[in-house]
């Protein structure tokens, strides 16, 4: 049943104000130092023609390394994509699929994460200011890249994502909520 699931999912892969403030060389330095970090991730990815929510298991590793695994839905458990050098490695039950250089230009659940690793390693923020998210007190860091704006919240004290937003072209197409984050 699981394999009846995976060729649409591949698809979601692969189609896949200027105040500064406490925080705006802080965020890019840890997240380039980082050797390793794990979210828990919910995610919601809004189409054109539906809404597809999602959560996934993501990880870094130093050198641009960036595997995700799916938890929820469960009919499509265990398929993971790793990314290095900008290539994916699409993986379920055993079996592997080389898929290529991956579209900078789209976002899926899956390639939205590295796309905004990447946004918080870069800093280049547009805008870093103090802002509310879940009710607490969090630093919110806004950069463009193209047609694509990133909206982060990060916890002020240790700058660990809570919630995240990708909007292209002024429509909010990713939203993410960080259930759990490790770094070393």
């Amino acid at each position: 049943m699981k394999r009846i699931f995976l060729i649409p999912f591949v698809s979601l892969f692969l189609f896949c104000s200027c105040a500064k403030g406490s925080g705006d060389s802080e965020i890019p330095e840890l997240y380039r130092s980082l050797n390793s970090a794990r979210y828990t991730v919910a995610i919601t990815a809004n189409f054109p023609s539906h809404e597809h929510v999602s959560t996934i298991d993501f990880t870094y590793e130093n050198g641009g390394i960036f595997k995700a695994s799916v938890i929820e839905p469960k009919e499509i458990e265990g398929i993971t994509l790793t990314v290095k050098n900008g290539e994916g490695t699409l993986s379920f039950d055993g079996a592997h699929l080389e898929t290529g250089e991956l579209d900078s230009e789209g976002f899926s659940p899956f390639s939205s994460l590295p796309a905004l690793m990447t946004s918080w390693k870069e800093g280049n923020f547009r805008e870093v200011q103090t802002a509310k998210m879940f009710g607490k007190s969090s630093v919110l860091a806004i950069s463009e890249h193209g047609n694509y704006e990133y909206r982060t919240w990060f916890t002020t004290d240790e700058h660990l994502p809570v919630y995240a937003e990708i909007f292209s072209d002024g429509s909010r197409i990713i939203q993410c909520k960080f259930e759990r984050t490790e770094h070393n």
